[in-house]
């Protein structure tokens, strides 16, 4: 583990040493909580990445990972503390940060007629994305991913890079479809699910499961944030309605 600029120095250099670079987005105080500790213990230097007005308080903005009223942000106290070892490098993340709302494709990506793309979309060179498709608001597929004819991407779904998902499928909010994983013809993943690298899934993935292998299973039995992900999605649904993101279009 290095610091940022001993990975600068040493791409400058030529040196071609293996190394890892360790950084946290947006400056939550589950860094100073619950990684803190460890990388102290080991002395792993790390980088935050902080939201400088959001600091003390909570850190909450449009598009945010943080739900419902905001997740406590660092203070300058822990942020001191963790500075002060010559272990942690802050680095900027704006003031107050705002998520894009304008959806971006590189020249490289296929995108076919009649796919409708929601506001702070990305689409990676490489990427196909089939007839039909409708992508939820700050979703992103990434390099050389495929998306099927007809299939739905809920809002901040993500497809990582060699991802295929297959024709008719639902992402529901929030899944992720990991490195050449593929999801086959009309499956369903729910809401905050996760599908390891490589895994096939043959079946629905209940909302917050994460599954790996061929066929897909789950890793490890359903965690409270799955439970509370399948109350939540059910409560949505309603008596005689499918559960699942809405498209409103746009």
């Amino acid at each position: 583990m290095v610091s940022p600029d001993e990975a600068v120095d040493r791409i400058e250099a030529g040196r071609r040493t293996p190394g890892t670079v360790l950084t946290f987005d947006d400056g939550f105080a589950d860094v100073y909580e619950n990684a803190w500790p460890l990388l102290r213990e080991r002395a792993l230097p790390f980088t935050v990445y902080l939201a400088s007005g959001h600091v003390g308080g909570e850190t909450r903005w449009e598009g945010s990972t943080a739900k419902g009223a905001g997740a406590p942000a660092l203070s300058w106290e822990q942020l001191r503390e963790m500075t002060g070892s010559g272990l942690c490098t802050v680095a900027n993340h704006t003031r107050t940060p705002r998520c894009w709302t304008a959806s971006a494709r590189c020249p490289r990506a296929l995108i076919a007629p009649g796919t409708e793309l929601g506001p702070g979309c990305l689409v990676m060179g490489g990427a196909h994305v089939s007839s039909s498709v409708r992508l939820g608001a700050h979703r992103q597929v990434h390099y050389n991913a495929t998306v099927g004819h007809d299939s739905v991407l809920g809002e901040r779904v993500t497809v990582c890079p060699g991802g295929n998902v297959s024709g008719a499928v639902l992402l529901d909010d929030g899944a992720t479809v990991g490195g050449n994983a593929v999801v086959l013809q009309g499956r369903k993943v729910g809401a905050g699910a996760f599908v390891g690298a490589a895994a096939v899934v043959t079946r629905d993935v209940p909302p917050g499961e994460v599954v790996v292998g061929s066929p897909a299973g789950p890793r490890r039995a359903p965690s409270g944030r799955a439970r509370r992900a399948r109350v939540a999605v059910a409560r949505t649904a309603g008596p005689g309605r499918a559960a699942g993101p809405t498209w409103t279009g746009g």
